[in-house]
């Protein structure tokens, strides 16, 4: 899996992968969202100081998540062996990582937008992945 997303990131510049979690991991992962729901806050848009809540530009709640959550093993695993390839072939010097979760109450979304501050450098890779136990192509 890895080889096709450094395939299509060099062709494409964007990659798109089925199965990178089995089902059992996804239901962990499901469990751990609905046992700790109450601690997912609104999500901000902006930076430093001028961070606020805008509906109109992003609707979702986030709870930030560590790598030594036993949960979350498997995806930084994904995530450990992905910056090592995209290192080995773009030269990219991928060091550290912010993980978070976000969850999108009906009918709210978060707008198209370039995943990165205008001031820094930072964010020069995105991965998102779409926890949803069943997928139907309306998602």
């Amino acid at each position: 899996m890895l080889d096709q997303i450094v395939q299509d990131l060099k062709d494409r510049g964007w990659s798109h992968s089925h199965g990178v979690l089995n089902f059992q991991q996804l239901k962990v992962l499901n469990l751990f969202f609905d046992e700790h729901r109450e601690e997912f806050v609104p999500a901000k848009v902006g930076h430093n100081k001028n961070l606020h809540r805008n509906e109109k530009i992003r609707g979702d709640f986030t709870r930030w998540i560590e790598e030594d959550q036993k949960e979350f093993r498997p995806i930084f695993q994904f995530i450990s062996d992905l910056k090592k390839s995209l290192n080995e072939n773009f030269y990219l010097g991928l060091k550290g990582q912010e993980t978070h979760l976000a969850f999108y109450p009906p009918g709210y979304f978060y707008q198209k937008h370039l995943d990165r501050f205008e001031t820094g450098s930072s964010r020069v890779v995105s991965i998102v992945f779409y926890l949803h136990e069943q997928w139907n192509s309306d998602d």
